[in-house]
């Protein structure tokens, strides 16, 4: 399986959860066949993470299809579905999720691939008890009372911390830096990275956050990385990550690069965006769910078996359950 074939499965199987699951969330009082139910989506196509928009819709529209063309729900109502450009941005988010809710009347809003698009949609959904459904992992999202309306499929970013320790101490790297995007997607894992490497013997001998966007990473790069730690754990995303890494190439820092599955994908638009050279060594890691659950093997059985995020010569994951939060 190539990597492109593995990154439409992952969004189809996304697209797939959050869809088919629409069927079940909608209201109560819903009649059979009495026309169409819409459902809204706030993906990315533009902004800092416009990359991951594309495919995300294509799983939808997919899935939609198929589920029309085989008769619908609840006794042969379609599905209409609405999608929104969060542009990668909060604010847009909000007047996105407001557009949906209020004129074209949905009773789902899925998508939200940006943690900080999703907790600023989120109230506003909760306030119209409607379902919200994200592939974004700050843990805030499914915190507090949610009043059973909000579903994620992916895991809490405080799950990634222990696993990108995991994966340093499993190749060795045990004096580490990390280098980190501030956004509540990645501080959230800040802390339970730097205790599960505690506990399997390493350090953290520096933490250097950064906001996204900037002109130029160079000042945290060689703050990060000046020390010659063994390996250095980058929590970014794919815009920030392909000037950071090709920062560090040409530094000429020897450190280890362990970074996010989120810096990569995309359709493999990291390796295409830097040359060979900058890309060779270079672990992803990607949270995914054990591939050994009865709930996985009931929501795949059709679907691809591998989940991990493969990226130059060596591949990484951790495997963490998919969660509903109440």
């Amino acid at each position: 399986m190539t990597k492109s074939d593995w990154m439409l499965n992952r969004r189809q199987l996304v697209g797939i959860m959050g869809v088919s699951l629409a069927g079940l969330a909608v209201r109560p009082g819903f009649a059979l066949g009495a026309g169409e139910i819409p459902i809204g989506m706030v993906l990315p196509f533009t902004g800092a993470t416009g990359p991951y928009g594309p495919d995300m819709k294509k799983a939808a529209d997919l899935v939609v299809k198929t589920i029309n063309d085989a008769s619908g729900v609840l006794g042969g109502r379609k599905l209409q579905l609405y999608i929104e450009d969060s542009e990668t941005s909060a604010t847009t988010s909000v007047t996105a999720t407001r557009k949906l809710l209020d004129v074209n009347k949905v009773e789902v809003v899925g998508g939200f691939w940006g943690s900080p698009e999703a907790l600023a949609a989120k109230p506003l959904i909760l306030a119209a008890s409607k379902v919200q459904m994200v592939s974004a992992s700050a843990d805030g999202i499914t915190d507090g009372d949610n009043k059973g309306l909000v579903y994620r499929f992916q895991a809490k970013s405080s799950q990634w911390g222990p696993a990108g320790a995991k994966v340093m101490t499993s190749l060795n790297l045990k004096k580490v830096a990390i280098l980190a995007q501030q956004n509540p997607f990645v501080v959230a894992m800040i802390e339970p990275f730097k205790q599960e490497m505690t506990k399997r013997g390493g350090t953290v001998v520096e933490v250097v956050m950064y906001n996204p966007n900037q002109a130029s990473y160079r000042a945290e790069v060689e703050k990060a990385f000046g020390s010659e730690p063994d390996g250095v754990f980058c929590a970014s995303l794919l815009t920030d990550f392909v000037a950071i890494a090709k920062e560090a190439y040409r530094g000429g820092f020897r450190s280890k690069i362990v970074a996010l599955g989120t810096g990569a994908d995309a359709d493999g638009a990291f390796i295409k965006s830097v040359p060979n050279e900058v890309s060779e060594g270079i672990h992803h890691l990607q949270p995914g769910p054990p591939l050994e659950s009865a709930a996985y093997k009931t929501r795949t059985r059709s679907s691809s078996r591998r989940w991990g995020l493969r990226m130059g010569p060596r591949s990484c994951s951790r495997e963490i359950p998919t969660t509903r939060y109440a």
